[in-house]
């Protein structure tokens, strides 16, 4: 008997619209480039088995189970099957939910060592992205066949200028997230890191009002 595929076309049950991430297996299953790669993955191709995982990711099925644990043990995801196919059913993953939200403070530094280090996973793992297209001879930077874009950019902004910026990263966002599922056209990667740039000499310039509030305790509602 051959295995049903499934069917892209029908989803399976709907994603919570956030998250938040606060207990100790959650920051630990986020430290993990490969616990990563599976949530980029899920989230990306939609409900999945782990032959399904394995095979979109180029990766061995056995060198899955193992995070796919840990990720369900955390709350990152769930398990929405089973799927029947052949003589055995097959077990089916998904995120549970479609954003997150983190525990960090900013003021008292609460996590910032977690934080960090589920941004070095996920920055080892845009390198490691680039790398393979590279490898591949995959990666064009140039018109017409342009495919990947690399910018690195520093400028002063007043907060106009800020939600100007921010405005475009997050419709960048949602046009990938729009995406996720279709398997239409090409499986692309996007990573973004915006922060403010901290030197010992400070410029002349005033602080802006999110900065000042920022050092000042308050809250954009306060």
């Amino acid at each position: 008997m051959r295995a049903r595929r499934r069917d892209p076309s029908k989803p399976g049950p709907s994603r919570a619209p956030l998250l938040f991430v606060h207990t100790d297996d959650q920051w630990e299953a986020l430290a993990s480039e490969p616990r990563h790669e599976i949530m980029q993955f899920l989230g990306a191709i939609g409900p999945a088995s782990i032959a399904e995982l394995a095979h979109a990711m180029n990766a061995p099925p056995d060198g899955l189970y193992h995070h796919v644990r840990k990720l369900l043990r955390a709350g990152l995801i769930r398990s929405v099957g089973p799927r029947h196919t052949g003589r055995r059913p097959e077990a089916v993953y998904d995120l549970v939910a479609e954003r997150l939200r983190f525990d960090f403070d900013v003021l008292s530094g609460r996590n910032a060592d977690r934080l960090r280090a589920m941004l070095r996973a996920r920055l080892n793992h845009a390198s490691r992205n680039f790398d393979r297209a590279l490898a591949a001879r995959e990666l064009r930077l140039e018109e017409p066949l342009i495919d990947s874009l690399v910018e690195c950019e520093s400028s002063w902004l007043d907060d106009d200028s800020f939600q100007r910026v921010l405005k475009h990263l997050q419709s960048a966002v949602q046009i990938m997230g729009a995406g996720k599922g279709t398997r239409r056209g090409r499986l692309f990667s996007l990573a973004i890191v915006m922060n403010p740039l901290v030197r010992s000499r400070r410029g002349d310039a005033r602080p802006t009002r999110r900065l000042a509030e920022m050092r000042a305790g308050l809250g954009p509602d306060s």
